[in-house]
């Protein structure tokens, strides 16, 4: 699973590991496969008053694999900016900004949209792990001037796993055997006549081998 984007506009898409098959199964990012279901943060599709579309979020969904039977579980304030999620023990975890008051805020709730629980910085991210830092199992994933490692939860030599030369990785997400990686580098454009930002969406196995490249595109395209 991996969310891809046009610029200003966010969708749910099912990859094959090698790369080659790619279904869109609904707007929105940051999935997250729980328990054979997958979880997304939805968002709409809104204009401005110059008639610039862009993408809200408006709830936390979840969907079977193959796309069908998408519930909502969860809707957010309008007044509401949602930035990330995550899913362990049972649990949502999300962050975001409110407008309203001005705030960033750390929530909790049971996977059925019950129980929400308002949380502090340090426990949301002991819980969840950083954007540069993610456990999973016997192993810590972390990001560093782009550069993506991994290391046992014991100690002992990080593992390079992917570089993205003079550029930076903006998500990665641990997926069983496997890491999807999201992030960008300098690269000459024919077209621009120039270096310019390329994202890059990477599927590896945990092991460091076997890395396929799934999509690419240019920023802002």
């Amino acid at each position: 699973m991996n969310y891809g984007t046009d610029s200003s506009q966010n969708y749910i898409y099912k990859i094959s590991k090698n790369g080659k098959t790619k279904i869109r199964l609904d707007k929105g990012f940051n999935p997250v496969v729980y328990k054979n279901l997958l979880y997304y943060i939805k968002v709409k599709e809104v204009a401005d008053n110059s008639g610039i579309t862009y993408d809200i979020p408006v709830g936390i969904y979840k969907m079977n694999l193959d796309g069908s039977n998408i519930t909502g579980i969860f809707d957010f304030d309008s007044n509401q900016q949602i930035s990330k999620m995550a899913i362990t023990n049972e649990k949502i975890y999300y962050e975001g900004y409110d407008y309203k008051g001005s705030k960033n805020f750390w929530k909790s709730m049971n996977v059925d949209g019950s129980n929400t629980n308002n949380l502090n910085f340090a426990k949301f991210n002991r819980i969840v792990g950083s954007d540069q830092q993610k456990s999973s199992q016997n192993m810590i994933v972390s990001a560093n001037k782009g550069v993506l490692y991994k290391s046992n939860k014991t100690g002992g030599k990080k593992i390079k796993l992917v570089s993205f030369k003079n550029g930076r990785i903006l998500d990665f997400t641990v997926l069983g055997d496997y890491i999807m990686v999201k992030g960008y580098k300098k690269e000459y454009s024919s077209q621009f006549k120039g270096n310019l930002d390329k994202a890059y969406v990477y599927l590896i196995k945990t092991n460091g081998k076997d890395q396929t490249k799934v999509v690419s595109w240019w920023l802002g395209e």
